[in-house]
């Protein structure tokens, strides 16, 4: 997601006014692959707002270093928190970042970045449409890393997660983007990482995994969901014949169920 124009400058003016600090982490600000770019909260209020970035993304991921900006008594506290935290970030690190930069245009790679990134994005845009089922959505980025996907309220990504891993696939769950138990029927997914084969690859086993979900609440339900058009319901079968076993429904030995967790 993208915070709008309108509601960067009233979050900053509600934090002037009730004198609140504002931690703006920003790794993915120069990652923008479409659209114009916004000003940043320490752009717009410096006295209020304390910003954080990284090099990982637009240099090296190797290399976890960032930097910061904040009112000069919030840094000097913060110095002393990483003080006692790590002593102090890699002198190499930071000379061979200081070195790069030095060097020349770091925005041509940035732009490098950029295009790689904006293929890989539309590659998993693209993929799934194709894969998942019709119950679920997603977000369509206009920068960052990631594709935030939601599905029914019936599905839990925790424990979907369990499943995936079977399939070597993986993603973050939603609820790790919260502190107050939501997100658990969404996911996020990363399109950096990995080729274009394998984000098409990595989107369809999870596709797969999750219209299984699907079908086996329909199944268990009775309900004809969007991703069951009635065409494709299963064919009535006459019962068998004296001592000939009971016919199985194609398909269905390869779904599992999993349980679900309690809210909160």
């Amino acid at each position: 997601m993208t915070l709008s124009l309108e509601r960067r400058h009233e979050l900053v003016r509600i934090a002037a006014e009730r004198e609140l600090l504002i931690l703006e982490d920003n790794p993915y600000g120069l990652l923008r692959y479409e659209g114009d770019p916004l000003p940043t909260l320490h752009s717009l209020d410096d006295e209020f707002v304390i910003y954080a970035s990284t090099f990982s993304k637009i240099l090296s991921p190797g290399v976890r270093l960032g930097w910061t900006v904040a009112p000069a008594p919030v840094l000097a506290k913060m110095n002393i928190g990483k003080q006692a935290s790590d002593l102090c970030s890699s002198s190499i690190s930071q000379y061979f970042v200081g070195a790069y930069f030095d060097s020349g245009p770091w925005e041509d790679y940035v732009r490098s970045l950029i295009g790689i990134y904006r293929l890989r994005r539309d590659v998993m845009l693209d993929a799934l449409a194709e894969h998942f089922p019709r119950e679920a959505s997603w977000t369509h980025p206009q920068g960052g890393l990631f594709i935030w996907v939601t599905l029914p309220d019936y599905i839990d990504t925790t424990d979907l997660l369990a499943r995936a891993l079977q399939e070597q696939v993986a993603f973050v769950p939603g609820r790790a983007a919260y502190v107050d138990g939501r997100g658990g029927s969404s996911m996020r997914l990363n399109f950096s990482g990995v080729d274009e084969d394998s984000i098409r690859e990595g989107v369809r086993r999870i596709g797969e995994i999750v219209s299984e979900q699907v079908a086996l609440y329909g199944t268990l339900t009775g309900q004809l969901t969007p991703s069951q058009p009635a065409e494709r319901k299963p064919a009535v079968r006459p019962a068998p014949a004296p001592g000939e076993p009971p016919a199985t429904a194609p398909g269905l030995a390869s779904i599992v169920r999993l349980p679900r967790k309690r809210a909160g």
